[in-house]
């Protein structure tokens, strides 16, 4: 008998607070979108990278997953700013990306 993986339950946390009430609520993981990656773009559910180290440390304190959103198709003035964050994000613990753009995922493959 082949037994079946279990789903992650993936819950989207646009602020900090929003991460801790996703994981009280049972969630195995939580994204984020980082500001100026993010399809939501000005609204609230953007974070910098202060919030998402904070969110980070909070995740692995209790043994979740952090993933981080760019799910901007992106212009050539997006692909200089990710190289240019880059190095930033490449010291935290992000455990996946999540990415709609072929260009970003090329250039994370890259470098991450």
């Amino acid at each position: 008998m082949k037994l079946r993986k279990k789903p992650e339950l993936l819950a989207p946390a646009g602020t900090y607070e929003n991460a801790e009430v996703a994981l009280l609520y049972g969630a195995d993981a939580i994204y984020q979108g980082l500001e100026g990656f993010s399809l939501r773009h000005g609204k609230k559910s953007e974070v910098d990278l202060a919030d998402i180290k904070k969110t980070i440390k909070l995740c692995k304190k209790n043994n979740k997953k952090y993933y981080l959103a760019f799910n901007i198709f992106a212009h050539n003035e997006d692909i200089r700013e990710l190289e240019t964050i880059l190095p930033k994000l490449k010291k935290l613990d992000i455990d996946a990306f999540i990415v709609s753009d072929p260009g970003f995922i090329q250039i994370l493959r890259q470098q991450i």
